[in-house]
């Protein structure tokens, strides 16, 4: 926990200082369509001190359920008033707020890790950059590519005739009756986001067999 507090803290820097419907949802055998219905806008408090007014608008919609459980949190309340203190880029800041009210940390880190709703979701408002090939999405609007693997622990994905075209650890895998896109490349589970899993012998354009990052079949 150590260790996760401390890369988060560290992305936290970053954030500050960068900040200024259907979806598809790919499987090894197909897309599907999902819908999600949305809740009544509430007033919540899980802002960072100083972040863009474009990055808290999207926290408050886009990662609601995230924020409304900080928000409800008194601890996670009093890391966001102390990171108030904290210079921009101050890493070692951001985790002594952590460590000083760890009954707040994990309502805080589900909304403020890397990767979480803020760095995923909201990282276009909050981090001002779409996500490359392969890093951690829920939306394609979030990707360079224009294409996010699903809505919720996807990747940011493309069209691709080679394994090539999806970058280092990425493979070309061609789904039925649908396009060929790019997946994450994996030796183990441990390889791929959260709540995917590694499946082996995938073949992949070229007609061989690969391991593929997909969602529990």
């Amino acid at each position: 926990m150590k260790l996760l507090r401390a890369a988060s803290a560290t992305a936290l820097a970053v954030l500050l200082v960068s900040a200024g419907g259907c979806a598809k949802v790919i499987g090894l055998d197909d897309f599907s369509e999902t819908d999600e219905e949305g809740d009544e806008p509430e007033a919540l408090s899980c802002d960072l001190p100083g972040i863009a007014n474009s990055c808290s608008t999207c926290l408050h919609t886009a990662c609601r359920s995230e924020c409304r459980t900080c928000d409800r949190n008194a601890a996670c309340q009093a890391i966001l008033e102390c990171t108030g203190d904290c210079s921009n880029g101050d890493a070692s800041c951001f985790s002594d707020c952590l460590d000083e009210n760890p009954d707040g940390a994990d309502a805080f880190l589900g909304l403020y890790a890397d990767p979480s709703c803020a760095f995923t979701t909201c990282k276009l408002a909050c981090l001002g950059r779409r996500g490359n090939l392969l890093e951690p999405c829920n939306l394609g609007e979030q990707c360079a590519s224009g294409l996010c693997s699903g809505r919720v622990g996807g990747w940011c994905t493309a069209q691709c005739t080679t394994s090539a075209d999806c970058g280092a650890g990425g493979v070309c895998i061609p789904l039925n009756g649908g396009p060929t896109v790019c997946f994450i490349g994996c030796g183990s589970n441990d390889d791929c986001y959260p709540g995917l899993m590694c499946q082996k012998e995938v073949v992949d354009i070229g007609g061989l067999e690969v391991s593929a990052c997909a969602g529990v079949p």
